[in-house]
Protein backbone atom coordinates (compact mmCIF):
# COMPACT_ATOMS: atom_id res chain seq x y z
CA UNK A 1 0.00 0.00 0.00
CA UNK A 2 1.24 3.46 -0.91
CA UNK A 3 -0.40 6.69 0.17
CA UNK A 4 0.10 9.87 -1.86
CA UNK A 5 -1.39 13.07 -0.48
CA UNK A 6 -1.38 16.61 -1.75
CA UNK A 7 -3.46 19.63 -2.68
CA UNK A 8 -4.82 19.90 -6.22
CA UNK A 9 -2.28 20.90 -8.80
CA UNK A 10 -2.64 20.59 -12.60
CA UNK A 11 0.31 18.21 -12.74
CA UNK A 12 -1.28 15.81 -10.23
CA UNK A 13 -3.52 14.31 -12.93
CA UNK A 14 -0.49 13.51 -15.09
CA UNK A 15 1.33 12.11 -12.07
CA UNK A 16 -1.68 9.92 -11.22
CA UNK A 17 -1.78 8.53 -14.77
CA UNK A 18 1.97 7.87 -14.75
CA UNK A 19 1.81 6.17 -11.35
CA UNK A 20 -1.14 4.04 -12.49
CA UNK A 21 0.68 2.98 -15.66
CA UNK A 22 3.79 2.15 -13.65
CA UNK A 23 1.79 0.04 -11.20
CA UNK A 24 -0.15 -1.83 -13.92
CA UNK A 25 2.92 -2.26 -16.17
CA UNK A 26 3.90 -5.73 -14.92
CA UNK A 27 0.40 -7.17 -14.51
CA UNK A 28 -2.70 -5.52 -15.96
CA UNK A 29 -4.87 -7.64 -13.65
CA UNK A 30 -3.17 -6.54 -10.44
CA UNK A 31 -5.72 -4.89 -8.14
CA UNK A 32 -5.54 -1.16 -7.58
CA UNK A 33 -7.60 1.04 -5.26
CA UNK A 34 -7.68 4.82 -5.39
CA UNK A 35 -9.43 6.35 -2.39
CA UNK A 36 -10.83 9.88 -2.82
CA UNK A 37 -12.73 12.23 -0.49
CA UNK A 38 -15.70 12.99 -2.76
CA UNK A 39 -17.90 11.46 -5.43
CA UNK A 40 -17.25 14.32 -7.83
CA UNK A 41 -13.50 13.65 -7.66
CA UNK A 42 -14.16 9.91 -8.13
CA UNK A 43 -16.12 10.65 -11.31
CA UNK A 44 -13.41 13.02 -12.56
CA UNK A 45 -10.69 10.40 -12.11
CA UNK A 46 -12.78 7.78 -13.94
CA UNK A 47 -13.27 10.17 -16.87
CA UNK A 48 -9.57 11.08 -16.87
CA UNK A 49 -8.37 7.48 -16.90
CA UNK A 50 -11.00 5.75 -19.04
CA UNK A 51 -12.09 8.41 -21.54
CA UNK A 52 -9.24 10.89 -21.79
CA UNK A 53 -6.28 8.53 -21.37
CA UNK A 54 -7.98 5.34 -22.69
CA UNK A 55 -6.76 3.19 -19.78
CA UNK A 56 -8.40 -0.08 -18.84
CA UNK A 57 -10.12 -0.03 -15.46
CA UNK A 58 -10.02 -3.81 -15.09
CA UNK A 59 -9.56 -4.75 -11.42
CA UNK A 60 -9.31 -1.03 -10.72
CA UNK A 61 -11.39 0.53 -7.95
CA UNK A 62 -11.96 4.23 -7.36
CA UNK A 63 -13.96 4.69 -4.17
CA UNK A 64 -14.94 7.46 -1.81
CA UNK A 65 -14.32 7.01 1.90
CA UNK A 66 -18.06 6.45 2.28
CA UNK A 67 -18.15 3.74 -0.40
CA UNK A 68 -15.16 1.98 1.17
CA UNK A 69 -16.79 2.01 4.60
CA UNK A 70 -19.98 0.48 3.14
CA UNK A 71 -17.97 -2.27 1.45
CA UNK A 72 -16.05 -3.01 4.64
CA UNK A 73 -19.29 -3.15 6.64
CA UNK A 74 -20.85 -5.53 4.13
CA UNK A 75 -17.72 -7.69 4.08
CA UNK A 76 -17.64 -7.85 7.87
CA UNK A 77 -21.37 -8.27 8.63
CA UNK A 78 -22.83 -9.54 5.36
CA UNK A 79 -25.95 -8.44 3.52
CA UNK A 80 -28.04 -7.92 6.69
CA UNK A 81 -26.28 -4.61 7.38
CA UNK A 82 -28.51 -1.62 6.80
CA UNK A 83 -26.93 1.17 4.78
CA UNK A 84 -25.36 3.94 6.83
CA UNK A 85 -27.85 6.36 5.34
CA UNK A 86 -30.70 6.45 2.87
CA UNK A 87 -30.15 9.28 0.40
CA UNK A 88 -33.80 9.52 -0.64
CA UNK A 89 -34.89 9.96 2.98
CA UNK A 90 -32.25 12.61 3.60
CA UNK A 91 -33.16 14.40 0.36
CA UNK A 92 -36.80 14.50 1.50
CA UNK A 93 -35.79 15.85 4.91
CA UNK A 94 -33.77 18.56 3.14
CA UNK A 95 -36.78 19.34 0.91
CA UNK A 96 -39.05 19.75 3.96
CA UNK A 97 -36.51 21.95 5.76
CA UNK A 98 -36.38 24.27 2.73
CA UNK A 99 -40.20 24.29 2.42
CA UNK A 100 -40.57 25.24 6.08
CA UNK A 101 -38.28 28.22 5.50
CA UNK A 102 -36.01 27.47 8.43
CA UNK A 103 -33.15 29.93 9.07
CA UNK A 104 -30.41 29.62 6.48
CA UNK A 105 -32.61 28.12 3.77
CA UNK A 106 -33.52 31.34 1.95
CA UNK A 107 -30.83 30.94 -0.76
CA UNK A 108 -32.32 27.54 -1.63
CA UNK A 109 -35.97 28.64 -1.81
CA UNK A 110 -37.61 27.21 -4.92
CA UNK A 111 -35.05 24.42 -5.24
CA UNK A 112 -37.34 21.98 -3.45
CA UNK A 113 -39.86 22.21 -6.29
CA UNK A 114 -37.39 21.48 -9.10
CA UNK A 115 -36.90 17.93 -10.33
CA UNK A 116 -33.67 16.64 -8.82
CA UNK A 117 -33.04 19.92 -7.00
CA UNK A 118 -32.80 18.54 -3.49
CA UNK A 119 -30.94 15.45 -4.70
CA UNK A 120 -28.28 17.66 -6.32
CA UNK A 121 -28.08 19.87 -3.23
CA UNK A 122 -27.78 16.84 -0.93
CA UNK A 123 -25.00 15.33 -3.08
CA UNK A 124 -23.17 18.67 -3.07
CA UNK A 125 -23.43 18.88 0.73
CA UNK A 126 -22.15 15.30 1.03
CA UNK A 127 -19.24 16.03 -1.32
CA UNK A 128 -18.31 19.10 0.73
CA UNK A 129 -18.50 17.07 3.94
CA UNK A 130 -16.55 14.12 2.46
CA UNK A 131 -13.95 16.56 1.13
CA UNK A 132 -13.62 18.09 4.60
CA UNK A 133 -14.26 21.56 3.18
CA UNK A 134 -14.22 24.23 5.87
CA UNK A 135 -17.77 25.73 6.00
CA UNK A 136 -16.43 29.26 6.47
CA UNK A 137 -14.21 28.91 3.39
CA UNK A 138 -17.14 27.56 1.35
CA UNK A 139 -19.38 30.46 2.41
CA UNK A 140 -16.67 33.00 1.59
CA UNK A 141 -16.26 31.43 -1.86
CA UNK A 142 -19.99 31.68 -2.58
CA UNK A 143 -20.06 35.32 -1.49
CA UNK A 144 -17.11 36.27 -3.70
CA UNK A 145 -17.15 36.66 -7.47
CA UNK A 146 -15.77 33.15 -8.05
CA UNK A 147 -19.10 31.77 -9.25
CA UNK A 148 -21.46 33.04 -11.93
CA UNK A 149 -25.17 33.58 -11.39
CA UNK A 150 -25.97 30.15 -12.86
CA UNK A 151 -23.90 28.31 -10.25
Amino acid sequence: MEVILGPFHPHLEDALVEETLRYKEEDLLSPLLILVPSNSLRRRIKVLLAEERQLSLLNFHILTFHQLSLRLLKERYGAQVQPLQDNSLLEEILRQIIRMGLPGTAPFAGLEGKAGGCAALWQTLRDLKDGIVNPITALEATRSDLFGEET
